[in-house]
């Protein structure tokens, strides 16, 4: 299963060995998803969901579930370079204007 996220908070099972995480570029984000045909996005906060639609070229919709990850899982990560104030919730304009990458998780 492929998730989106919008956090690298890692929550392993104790018994998973090995967990790949690697930095990667939005054209290899791109391929992933091509790969798997369909994924499920877990990004928490609409205005991310809108930046990733963009930015990929694909749906990305708001979605605040818990993910209970199996091994063998891939997750693709955006992460903020920045530490927003707590309580403060970004608009598009906003977070466009941030540094950001993205990671590839396999669980």
């Amino acid at each position: 299963m492929l998730y989106i996220l919008n956090t690298t908070i890692l929550a392993p099972k104790a018994d998973w060995g090995t967990i790949c995480f690697k930095k990667i570029k939005k054209k290899t984000v791109k391929a992933i998803i091509k790969k798997y045909g369909k994924y499920t996005s877990v990004v928490g906060h609409q205005a991310t969901a809108d930046l990733l639609t963009k930015i990929l070229n694909v749906e990305i919709k708001s979605n605040r579930e818990n993910v209970n990850y199996e091994s063998g899982d891939e997750c693709v990560c955006f992460k903020l370079a920045d530490r927003i104030p707590e309580g403060k919730v970004l608009t598009l304009d906003e977070i466009e204007k941030l540094t950001y990458c993205f990671y590839d998780i396999i669980y």
